[in-house]
């Protein structure tokens, strides 16, 4: 990978952190995944079928993250999961979205 000119993705584009570290994650040929930007960290979500290969490619996820501005990277163990941020929402939270949303 060519530091050098994929650092134009984030410095010249003037890309957000997670668009620009998924455009170049893209390029190493993962096909579903998320990006999730927590301040300096980013946690990648595969696909259970490609949770292997992003392991194999944890050197190469590390470089992108980097040139993309984050200083610490991780994988989720579970997984690529639709819906994963609402598991955290309180149950109570859970029913006042859900009663909004039918209004």
């Amino acid at each position: 990978m060519d530091i050098s000119r994929e650092s134009t993705c984030r410095l010249k584009l003037g890309l957000f952190k997670p668009r620009c570290t998924r455009n170049l994650t893209v390029n190493l040929g993962f096909s579903q995944f998320r990006i999730r930007s927590h301040e300096n960290l980013a946690r990648f979500e595969f696909i259970p079928s490609e949770m292997d290969k992003a392991w194999e490619s944890k050197e190469k996820l590390t470089e992108i993250c980097k040139i993309s501005g984050f200083n610490y990277v991780t994988i989720d163990l579970i997984g690529y999961r639709s819906g994963s941020m609402n598991e955290v929402l309180s149950d109570s939270l859970k029913l006042s979205v859900i009663n909004s949303a039918q209004k």
